[in-house]
């Protein structure tokens, strides 16, 4: 008994030093990516022609087509799809027939982390010489891993944990890959189950309960009050945001908000919403203005699904694409897209700061700056003539005065003295 002891506990020892040793292998002091989370409005521009291109409305089951994105394009989407799901960064370099993908994932503070190191640094190689993508080789921190074991357990690993079917569809759907330094094509059959897959990706079970009470809260609310739906948006927005409490009931309310203003249905995304109550037409406005509430809103809903930096990103390509012939570009639209931005983001993720916002009776000017003397109706002539480009001195001065005038408004400013752990 006292042998079998005696090998038991030299056993647990020697597990223990060789996770301890895995551990000191893996874990680093410092990221290997250090980057911004940001989107430009460029690749949300041409993220947008594809999606209007390749509508799977249109394609017909095993319809075959080309999907080609620049590099600097999927490793900028990638760094933001990274850091929206974790507290970590990407980076992704495209070669002949290879694929690189550095992740550094920031991990909670602790004993072992305080210890070996804050930073989880993995590494990723594919390569893709006959159009078929397969891992080559890894690493975890300065442990290397064997491409020919990537291979053998990855299909094994997502089976067992529950995206066989996924796995399945995937590979049936993907014809070839062709990797090239500046950009990636994807030839795909395309699968109409896929787009299930996607609408169940999108939302669960609980983010469609959460969204059809709120389509049911604004229903209820604009059949009972007509008065509201030509109202200032704070009228409509507070009791839609006080029925309900907690980060999901905001977002849905944020969201269904959304589409009813820009005139969209959510039954395009969640078809069961096809059967909802219905929301009567309203025109919201914001300082007097209907455009202003849509632009608000909108970037709220966007800012609390998807994160500010992508909602920052929609905002000002909006405004670029209407210089180029739309109504122009304008200021107070961009004032009103970052209001909505900075609103969506607190509501979303601080219960809190809504709360007290909320009791505050808030109104038009506690959402959004003044913003009637900024220069609007812009041209991409006047654009460039009077303010250069998006990172030329006189627009970074503009943008600097309209988060200026927006972190000069109480519920703003005292969020930033009282910030939280978001995410």
């Amino acid at each position: 008994m006292r042998s079998f002891l005696a090998w038991l506990v030299v056993m647990l020892s020697a597990g223990t030093l060789a996770l301890g040793g895995l551990a000191a292998l893996a874990l680093d002091a410092a990221p290997s990516v250090e980057r911004p989370d940001k989107v430009s409005p460029w690749v949300v521009a041409r993220a947008r022609w594809l999606l209007r291109y390749h509508d799977p409305r249109t394609l017909a089951r095993d319809q075959v087509r080309n999907v080609a994105m620049a590099a600097s394009d999927l490793d900028e989407l990638i760094n933001y799809g990274i850091s929206r799901r974790s507290t970590g960064r990407s980076r992704l370099t495209l070669a002949r027939d290879l694929a690189k993908l550095q992740v550094s994932l920031r991990l909670p503070d602790g004993l072992v982390t305080r210890h070996l190191g804050r930073y989880l640094n993995l590494g990723l190689e594919l390569a893709a010489p006959q159009g078929r993508l397969e891992p080559r080789t890894a690493h975890i921190g300065r442990l290397p891993v064997p491409g020919a074991l990537l291979a053998a357990l990855y299909r094994p690993l997502l089976r067992l944990a529950g995206y066989g079917e996924e796995l399945t569809l995937v590979e049936r759907t993907v014809q070839r890959v062709s990797l090239a330094p500046r950009r990636a094509v994807l030839t795909y059959a395309w699968q109409p189950e896929l787009l299930d897959k996607a609408r169940e990706a999108a939302s669960d079970s609980a983010s469609r309960a959460a969204l059809k009470d709120a389509q049911s809260r604004l229903a209820t609310l604009l059949e009972f009050h007509p008065q509201l739906r030509r109202a200032p948006l704070p009228l409509v927005l507070r009791p839609l945001l006080e029925a309900e409490a907690g980060r999901e009931a905001a977002r849905a309310t944020l969201l269904v908000l959304a589409a009813r203003l820009a005139n969209k249905k959510l039954d395009a995304v969640i078809p069961e919403a096809a059967t909802w109550p219905q929301v009567p037409p309203a025109e919201l406005s914001l300082h007097g203005r209907v455009d202003w509430a849509q632009h608000f809103i909108v970037s709220a809903a966007i800012a609390a699904w998807a994160g500010e930096p992508l909602a920052d990103a929609i905002g000002l390509y909006k405004e670029l694409a209407d210089s180029q012939g739309g109504s122009g570009f304008s200021f107070g639209d961009l004032a009103a897209d970052r209001s909505g931005t900075r609103f969506g983001e607190l509501a979303s993720t601080d219960p809190d700061w809504l709360r007290r916002l909320l009791a505050s009776a808030p109104v038009d000017k506690d959402l959004m700056p003044h913003a009637a003397d900024l220069p609007e109706g812009l041209s991409a002539a006047s654009f460039r003539q009077r303010f250069g480009s998006t990172d030329a001195p006189a627009y970074r001065e503009m943008a600097d005065r309209i988060e200026s005038r927006i972190a000069a408004l109480p519920a703003y400013r005292d969020a930033a003295l009282e910030p939280t752990d978001r995410r």
